[in-house]
Formats: structure tokens, sequence, C-alpha cells
């Protein structure tokens, strides 16, 4: 119930909802405001079918299903071979500053970016970020935001990529940078209104049957691919190009979500993505004031649990207002005002104070 209540409510990393633009990325298109030149690998001439979800909705509606970045034969691509190029990529950025500055605020505009050292990133970790990531081929039809350079800035845009794109996947098993563009990818957020498509649609495209790709809780040691020619499974692992590829002795059945694996399906939403479950124990992150204050973990926890539409924070038990916020008076920080949203496959909660000194904003991230 609470997921209803809120997605009208939900916000993106850039603390609003994108408009109903979906661009529509087949796996051989550049796509327009590229970061650099292409990193990818040509693809094979001949590839077995890459699976598909189970469509919900009637066509119409934008419904993405969850999957966890570690589930087996999520990713492909070809044994002993890597599908894009990090060193390219980070050679590149290397000698380009104004992309590389776009490149990490782009990266860090998404809350649940991890990687060995720590949730941001800055121009002088890339290299080393870039070389952690594993080099794969989405082998579902996927929403992503699709981050790209006008020369000047980045630019974000909510897009489907085609199954076959290859993309470099972090640690948690989320699509980090598209091979063939060279463009920062985070989590999907939701559409306002009515979707509107950009592009073509391939063969096979329905908008009911586009994967959600969700970071794991714990690093992934090892991915679980299929090879796009032979249609045989082999192990990955992670921050590995291939030369330590072996083969992967059980069966792999095609993804899909656990409800569908569990017999049960949930109603798709009409232009939005769904919202993961609140509960859970989260760490607060200031985000500015209205001096203008940079990001920084302030380290505190805090405590959430919900029934229906009425949620418990830290001990405060809240109702939600008609648009699906929650908020309360306090005496030193006058009005709260909790809004909760997934990004990037984690529940945060994104809290706006008001009071005689102006606006403060926190982002508490799920652990």
């Amino acid at each position: 119930m609470l997921a209803v209540v809120l997605t009208a409510a939900a916000i993106s990393c850039h603390s609003k909802a994108s408009g109903g633009e979906l661009e529509l990325t087949a796996a051989t298109d550049p796509g327009a405001n590229a970061f650099m030149p292409p990193a990818a690998s040509p693809a094979p001439t001949s590839t077995q079918p890459p699976p598909t979800l189970q469509p919900r909705g009637d066509g119409d509606n934008v419904a993405t299903q969850p999957l966890p970045g570690d589930r087996d034969g999520l990713y492909g691509g070809t044994d002993n071979n890597a599908e894009v190029d990090r060193d390219k990529i980070a050679d590149f950025l290397t000698a380009n500053p104004t992309q590389a500055n776009s490149f990490v605020e782009s990266l860090n505009s998404d809350t649940t970016i991890y990687w060995s050292g720590g949730n941001h990133l800055t121009v002088a970790d890339l290299p080393r970020y870039i070389h952690e990531l594993t080099p794969t081929v989405l082998r579902l039809d996927t929403r992503l935001t699709d981050h790209g350079f006008d020369g000047t800035h980045p630019t974000a845009r909510q897009s489907v990529f085609q199954a076959g794109n290859a993309v470099l996947v972090d640690a948690h098993g989320v699509p980090r940078v598209r091979g063939l563009s060279g463009n920062p990818l985070t989590a999907p957020i939701p559409l306002k209104g009515e979707p509107k498509l950009l592009g073509t649609a391939w063969p096979g495209y329905h908008p009911g049957g586009l994967a959600r790709i969700e970071a794991t809780t714990a690093a992934i040691a090892n991915f679980v691919l299929v090879d796009a020619v032979t249609g045989q499974p082999f192990n990955r692992p992670a921050g590995t190009t291939g030369s330590n590829d072996t083969p992967h002795t059980q069966p792999v059945a095609s993804p899909e979500p656990d409800s569908i694996a569990s017999g049960t399906s949930a109603a798709p939403t009409k232009g939005q993505d769904p919202l993961s479950d609140i509960d859970g124990t989260y760490t607060w992150h200031f985000q500015s004031d209205s001096s203008g204050a940079p990001v920084q973990n302030d380290g505190s926890t805090f405590t959430v649990a919900h029934q229906g539409n009425t949620v418990t924070i830290d001990g405060k038990t809240l109702t939600a207002n008609a648009d699906g916020s929650f908020s309360r008076q306090s005496t030193y920080n006058g009005e709260m005002t909790y809004v909760f949203a997934n990004e990037g496959g984690r529940s945060v909660v994104h809290l706006k104070t008001q009071n005689q000194y102006g606006w403060t904003q926190w982002l508490g991230v799920k652990q």
C-alpha cells in the first residue's frame, strides 16, 4: 500500500521526477551526446536469441521488473573477451578534464553509487574506479538513466537500453558505463505522466517487459555470464576483462524477477516505477542548506518501519499526506517533510526542513 501511496512522490537523484520522455537506445546506436568515441568491441555476427521477461500490462504501460545485479545469466558477453575497453575510457577521461568532471558529476548524482573508495567519486578516482568495473552485455531490455555530454555539460535522459548493449558493471551489479558512448549510467527515475517514446522500437520491445537492475547489498565476487554465441554460461570474476573466465558447470535459467518465480505478480504503474520496501536502518547524508554546503556523510543512523500508509521514522509515527509525503513539526527544525523513493535498487528518504534560517536538505540511504 505504501508503494502505491508514494509513487507520485518519488524523487530522482536530481530531486525531481523526470518528464515523460523515454529514449529507446538500440544496441548498435551510439545515441546523441556521446561522452567519447566508442570503447565497445564489435558485436559477434552470430548470436543466440536473448531471453525476455514475461510482459506485464496492456502494452501501453511502462512496467519495470526488478532483478538483483548478481542474478545468474542477467548479463552476457563472450568467453575470454572484454566487451568494453576500460583502458580506452580511463585514458580518454584523464586526457579530457571537462568530460571527466561531468562524468563524476553524473555518477555522484546517484546516491547509491558504491565502490572500494566509498560512495563518492572525484576526478582523481576515475582510473581506479573504471578498472574496478566488469565488462558485460545486457541480456534484457533495461531501464536506466543515460547521461550524455553536450560539449559543455552532462545531459540526463531516461532510457531503455536494448539487450545487446555492452556496459561496464560495478561490484554491486549495476551498469555504470555504456561502452558504445562512454556515457555514465545511473538508476532509472520515475516518469512523470504518460510516457513519450523517442527513437524506434526494435522487434520484441515491450514496455511491460523491462528490467530494472537493483544493487546488491554485498559486493559481488563472481558474475555468471552467458556466452552470446554459444549460449553456454561462464564465470567472470568481478573486475576482470575475460582472461580469467572459466566454464560454469551448472545450467542457468533465463533471468526473471523473484515475484514471477514465486507465482506472484505486481501491477504495472502508468509511467512510473514501483518503490521497494522501506523498512530498515538508514544512514543520514547532509545534502545542502541555504549556504549551498556540499554533500557529506553525517554518519548517524535512524530506523524506519511502516504499516499501510503509516510510517514510523526514528520513533515518530506519521501518516501520509495526500501527495504521499510525510510531514511533522519540530521545535528546533520547524516543518520537516520526508519523501521515500527507490534509487538504484536501494530505498532512500529525502528530508527537507525549514526554519527561520531557511531550507536544509538531508538524504537517508538504507543500509
